[in-house]
């Protein structure tokens, strides 16, 4: 791999991890609950390009309007349980064990349509989605798009900080509605980005929950420290050919790092980078 595919690989999947991170943290910071299911909603958006791209043989950029819709709906319904069982228990710790359950649940219902989908339309071996991707001034469309979602993620959390930070988890109005949409969105839009260059599969999913306790989601920027981080050890550790994640990444061992990152963020919210900051800053 030339050290030019390896800075552009290191860049894409840093934005897009940043993206992923960054909509966690969004979540977090309006009701401090680690929302597990948001991982599992990007994975959806991985799944919802491929079919597109490449079941369907559809620019995989007309399925971006369904990830839109589709993570801003699941992820407020999802919020509106973690509400619901806040009311009825009390108890963060059941919420978060409802998200890990949530994160679970909608990993295994995208593998089942998947597979419903590819047993009836086929898998056209020949296709791929960065084969569909287009080019502007010599800079891959999906590098501009994701660039684009990245910065406007950002712009919208320092936007919305007051209303984030207002107060926790008790109620809905338009505001959370807004907030929860946003995160939703922007989460299955990076899903379906991830898969131009990289595929589908539970990696994504690992590599979104290292991002949040390498960087922690307390603060806006963490999460994306975390993500450029991530990136960086990633692709360094693939190209290099030492497949240490990949030896034991199947499809269903990422239960392992969601458990670690679940009993880690509710009490060590700050992550390294953000411990780290915290001690050069306040010696603490």
């Amino acid at each position: 791999m030339s050290w030019f595919t390896l800075s552009g690989a290191i860049f894409l999947n840093g934005v897009l991890l940043a993206s992923a991170a960054g909509a966690l943290g969004l979540n977090y910071r309006k009701n401090k609950v680690f929302n597990t299911g948001l991982a599992g909603i990007v994975y959806l958006g991985t799944l919802i390009s491929d079919i597109f791209g490449m079941l369907f043989l559809v620019n995989p950029y007309w399925s971006l309007p369904f990830c839109i819709i589709i993570g801003a709906v699941l992820n407020l319904a999802l919020n509106i349980l973690y509400l619901d069982m806040m009311k009825k228990t009390g108890d963060k710790k059941t919420v978060n064990a409802v998200a890990i359950a949530a994160c679970l649940l909608l990993y295994l219902v995208g593998r089942l349509l998947f597979s419903l989908f590819l047993n009836q339309f086929g898998f056209n071996v020949f296709t791929s989605l960065k084969s569909l991707d287009f080019t502007l001034f010599r800079t891959p469309g999906i590098i501009i798009v994701s660039v684009a979602l990245l910065l406007s993620t950002l712009l919208l959390q320092f936007i919305l900080s007051p209303v984030v930070d207002e107060r926790g988890l008790s109620r809905f109005d338009k505001w959370e509605c807004l907030i929860y949409g946003i995160a939703g969105a922007s989460a299955c839009l990076t899903g379906a980005f991830y898969s131009f260059w990289y595929g589908s599969g539970s990696t994504i999913i690992v590599l979104i929950l290292s991002s949040v306790v390498i960087g922690g989601i307390d603060k806006k920027l963490n999460p994306y420290l975390g993500g450029g981080l991530t990136a960086i050890v990633w692709i360094w550790l693939s190209s290099i050919q030492r497949v240490v994640f990949g030896v034991w990444i199947f499809e269903y061992s990422f239960v392992g790092p969601i458990l670690l990152a679940v009993i880690s963020i509710p009490f060590f919210p700050k992550g390294i980078i953000g411990k780290f900051r915290s001690i050069v800053e306040h010696g603490y």
